[in-house]
């Protein structure tokens, strides 16, 4: 009689999961428009996104992954104009401090040995808010009154994870299938690199699991809610900079994005 009864449970709870999926699932069920005109590399993202897009109209799956698709149905917001000429030279001045300092740019680790991307961590030991304090608080702003109260967690009180400057050199790029900035909430990608010192490189996003390629000025930055998934095309030529801030839940970070 236990079993039965427990058997019974699981059923009703599966026929309200599928009511659920039905009556508000128009995302999981309806194909993005896409972008087609992306550069090699990004086959494997693609595929992976066009996956987890299609397993939302399972149930069980939707409810067990419901952080991810709360993430991935929210539109990223454009910010125009956010950094400044004078910004960017600060940005690099940093950079250049850290470096001279010994602390050498982190070398990313992608779909390949080499993937032409390094990483130097701003927010080392609290550098960047030590040296620059009124530039990063207006970014951190930018981030909290620009991320909209519908955004998972986006309304609770956040702290630093990772101040970035990313490099990405031809050839490079973020190629890693289902790759999101898991455990943090708030994500900035801001382009720092002027115009036409590269070619491809453009931001990407899914859409019902179909790529978005969005070409940002200098200055400009994509901001989205963490878990959702992005990936960055191919650069064919030049070099890429970008200046990458992610805000979660948990102390303020001063090591790498990782503790």
């Amino acid at each position: 009689m236990a079993m039965l009864a427990a058997m019974r449970q699981l059923l009703e709870e599966k026929r309200r999961l599928e009511k659920e999926t039905a009556a508000a699932d128009e995302w999981a069920t309806r194909p993005g428009p896409g972008a087609s005109d992306l550069a090699p590399g990004l086959e494997a993202a693609v595929a992976a996104s066009q996956k987890f897009a299609a397993e939302a109209r399972t149930p069980l799956l939707r409810a067990r992954r419901k952080c991810w698709y709360d993430a991935e149905v929210q539109q990223p917001v454009i910010l125009r104009d956010l950094l400044t000429a004078d910004d960017v030279a600060k940005l690099r001045r940093m950079r250049s401090a850290l470096e001279a300092s010994g602390r050498t740019p982190h070398m990313f680790r992608d779909a390949t040995t080499a993937s032409n991307h390094a990483v130097c961590y701003l927010h080392y030991d609290g550098y960047a808010q030590r040296t620059e304090p009124e530039l990063v608080e207006r970014l951190l702003a930018a981030m909290r009154n620009n991320a909209p109260a519908a955004w998972p967690r986006s309304t609770r009180e956040l702290r630093v994870r990772c101040i970035e400057l990313h490099t990405y050199k031809e050839g490079g790029g973020l190629f890693l299938p289902r790759h999101r900035d898991n455990d943090s909430v708030l994500t900035l990608s801001a382009r720092v690199s002027e115009d036409g010192a590269f070619g491809g490189g453009r931001f990407v996003t899914y859409d019902r699991g179909a790529p978005v390629a969005h070409r940002l000025d200098q200055g400009a930055a994509v901001l989205f809610p963490s878990e959702k998934l992005h990936n960055i095309e191919r650069v064919s030529r030049g070099t890429r900079e970008s200046l990458v801030i992610e805000l979660w839940e948990g102390g303020t970070n001063g090591v790498d994005r990782f503790k």
